[in-house]
Formats: structure tokens, sequence, C-alpha cells
């Protein structure tokens, strides 16, 4: 949620589609398992959550801001006469 609202002229917009978001799947999503549940067997049913929650594992790399590759932590020099 805090990343729709990183850019401020256009943090209304995307915030209300990650609501939404957010909204229909918590509206959404226990009957679908049930249903699903109801078909195939209650623990096929739940892997389902278990085969999203990788996914959303697997995409995490995608929503993070890209580094140039050749950044390098600042180093402090200690002199050792002031110790």
């Amino acid at each position: 949620m805090s990343a729709s609202a990183d850019d401020p002229a256009r943090a209304p917009a995307r915030m209300s589609v990650v609501a939404t978001i957010g909204y229909a799947a918590f509206i959404s999503g226990p009957p679908l398992l049930g249903f699903l549940g109801d078909q195939v067997g209650v623990l096929q049913a739940l892997s389902v959550v278990g085969v999203m929650a990788l996914f959303a594992q697997l995409v995490i790399p995608a929503a993070r801001e890209p580094q140039p590759a050749h950044v390098r932590p600042e180093r402090t020099v200690v002199d050792p006469g002031t110790i």
C-alpha cells in the first residue's frame, strides 16, 4: 500500500485500485475456496492458497526499485590516534 502512494500526483488513484483489489479478494476469496473445496476437496482447495503465496514470493523483486549494480557502502576511516 505504501508503494502505491509514492507519487503524490497519482496516489489517490493508485491507492483506490489497491484497496479495491484487497476488498474484492476479501469478499470473494472465502466463497471461491468453499466452492473449490466442495468440488475437489478441502486439502486441494487450500493448496491453491499455497500456490498463490509462492507466486507472490516470486514476483516480489518486480515491485522493488532498481538499484545500480555498482553501489558500494560508504566506509568510514578511523584515525588510530583518536581512539
